[in-house]
């Protein structure tokens, strides 16, 4: 199901960075969606994949 990302300028521009993707595949191996297309400053297009949706048994901050 799309979602919508509203925040800040700054966190928004954070979200959309190679930077977060790296971050994403080496902290949870894997990317927890794809970013679509940017609606303004403050509000991106964000549709989830599934393959990261599943919690991890091993991570104890994984709910």
């Amino acid at each position: 199901m799309p979602s919508l990302i509203v925040t800040d300028p700054d966190q928004s521009a954070y979200i959309s960075s190679s930077t977060f993707s790296a971050r994403n595949q080496r902290e949870l191996a894997c990317q927890p969606g794809t970013l679509g297309k940017r609606l303004s400053a403050f509000a991106i297009a964000f549709y989830p994949a599934m393959a990261c949706s599943k919690p991890d048994p091993n991570d104890p901050l994984d709910p």
